[in-house]
């Protein structure tokens, strides 16, 4: 293991995480085939629930895990480091166990609040089996997190992104070999079929989690495990520990709770709101699902950038803070906002123009899921940077500041949502849209708000990113003129999954270079990666040589 740069952290982490949503996006069009579309709803149900009680677990220890190893590391206080993992580990036991019993109790509850009295689909007692299934991942996910916390506080980057990969495809294989094997040969009803699929978070997850385990026991004496106590530690204390420990957590487990249970709104209120203006169940589960699951998916690859960045961003900024350099702090905030916007805009603009083929190559052609996807390609753009801004906050310590946004993120989702969809049916406008509208509108609102509040607390200045937010800004409308241009001649409308392929394949292949070799010969990739990591992975690629 090597310790690794911010900004080459944050690509070794993007890279882990990107290959493991690859893997996870290539596997629905299998399974979409042998679910459809109410197989797709149920499972969507499953995981949106899943989702906001790991909210509560998965991110909050491990972040702030991440946070007080890199703390304590800086100060090279190597014993209490160690400390502080295992007491952070039991905290995640009781945690664990509560949160699995909460959600495998009251499952037929959680049901009833995503559907309410809505008939001629999946039931309550479909929905609450597949939450207990994957309810049983509450118990393994969670201390997975927190060894990946713990190495990343240290910046060792790669075995993390190297258990990610490990961890989708345990979860593929389950998920295909399993709903394969209940349907076709065993021939056992939708919702256990949903069931075994499911359950391959949790085998995904244990086989991950023994990896990055027997990693740590190889690397013994790289991460100091077997210090001895300096002086200085011997006033630390255990209930010190667990405090600072639940001090840091919390602040991340009320962000990510927060962000997860804005997420969930669409899944309270869509189904409720598009029944009520009488869209028929086939429609309404089609909207559900493309909303909350299958166009998230998708999305998830320009968005997943943002979990590379925060996991790389939040311990060089703990310490870059606790040494009081808001100068470091600064430079890191604008390094990652150049990074996020060109990594993002080019991908989200991508998404757009080829919303048809790239659908149709995944889920197969259906004109209303490649519509409501065409606009939900928006979100990657505003959802990462709030995202990385509320987490690069919280990392400054600035709790309150990042909380108030997201409630303010909240409150716009629950309050406005259900009126938003309403507004736009009486106008003629598909109701679905709403739930876009006041998501884009709360994440503008939160991402102008953090800038600001970034200005205040460390004085930053946002000079040095305007020529290259201008430079990125440019090279992504040269690329979508690019391919415009190009579907004049070879027009994006494919309908059958082998010329969706051929066409998502082509005019991602032209995009890319277009956007990346103007990027390259004007030195917009050198600015923000290094012309050190650039000239290293150009030589890798044997596109330079040595």
């Amino acid at each position: 293991m090597k310790k690794n740069s911010f900004i080459e952290g944050a690509m070794v982490a993007t890279i882990g995480v990107v290959i493991s949503k690859i893997i996870g996006l290539i596997y629905v069009i299998p399974f979409v085939y042998m679910i459809g579309v109410t197989g797709g709803a149920l499972y969507s149900y499953g995981y949106s629930i899943y989702a906001v009680f790991l909210s509560l677990s998965s991110p909050g220890i491990p972040v702030a895990m991440s946070k007080l190893i890199s703390e304590y590391n800086e100060l090279e206080y190597y014993h209490t480091k160690e400390r502080a993992y295992k007491i952070g580990s039991i905290i995640m036991v009781i945690m664990s166990v509560i949160l699995f019993a909460v959600t495998f109790i009251f499952a037929e509850q959680w049901a009833y609040f995503m559907i309410g009295d809505a008939t001629g689909g999946n039931t309550i007692q479909d929905i609450a089996v597949v939450i207990r299934t994957v309810s049983t991942a509450l118990l393994i996910v969670p201390f997975l997190g927190v060894t990946r916390g713990y190495l990343n506080g240290q910046k060792y980057m790669t075995p993390g992104s190297v258990s990610n990969v490990i961890e989708q495809i345990v979860r593929v294989f389950i998920l295909l070999t399993g709903t394969y094997l209940a349907i076709y040969i065993l021939k056992v009803p939708m919702r256990y079929a949903i069931s075994i699929a499911i359950f391959g978070a949790t085998i995904g997850a244990l086989v991950a989690y023994l990896y990055l385990n027997k990693k740590i026991k190889q690397n013994k004496e790289l991460l100091n495990q077997h210090s001895e106590m300096k002086e200085e530690e011997k006033s630390i204390t255990n209930k010190e520990l667990v405090f600072k420990v639940i001090k840091y957590a919390i602040p991340f487990i009320l962000i990510n709770f927060t962000m997860a249970a804005t997420a969930s709104v669409d899944t309270f209120t869509i189904v409720k709101a598009l029944t009520s203006l009488n869209y028929d169940i086939l429609s309404v589960e089609t909207a559900f699902g493309v909303i909350t699951n299958w166009g998230t998916k998708i999305n998830a690859i320009p968005v997943s950038v943002v979990i590379g960045i925060v996991a790389s961003l939040i311990p060089n900024l703990a310490s870059g803070f606790v040494k009081r350099n808001n100068q470091d702090v600064s430079r890191k905030i604008n390094q990652t906002i150049q990074l996020l916007l060109f990594l993002t805009l080019p991908m989200s603009i991508g998404l757009f123009l080829l919303a048809q083929p790239v659908w149709t190559f995944f889920y197969g052609y259906n004109q209303l899921s490649i519509d409501i996807y065409r606009l939900y390609t928006i979100l990657p753009i505003t959802v990462s940077f709030a995202i990385v801004l509320i987490n690069a906050m919280q990392s400054i310590n600035k709790t309150k500041t990042s909380l108030t946004f997201l409630l303010v993120w909240l409150l716009g989702k629950m309050f406005f949502n259900t009126p938003a969809m309403i507004l736009l049916h009486n106008m003629g406008i598909p109701a679905y849209y709403g739930a876009l509208l006041t998501s884009v509108i709360s994440q503008v609102i939160i991402v102008i708000g953090m800038l600001i509040a970034f200005k205040k607390y460390v004085h930053i200045s946002y000079k040095t990113s305007l020529k290259p937010i201008m430079k990125i800004s440019l090279f992504s409308l040269v690329m979508t003129i690019a391919i415009l241009l190009v579907s004049l001649v070879y027009p994006i409308t494919a309908t059958t999954r082998t010329f969706a392929a051929i066409q998502s394949i082509f005019y991602t292949v032209l995009g890319a270079v277009v956007y990346l070799t103007i990027s390259y010969k004007t030195g917009l990739i050198n600015d923000i990666f290094g012309k050190t990591l650039i000239d290293r992975v150009l030589i890798k690629l044997k596109l330079k040589k040595k």
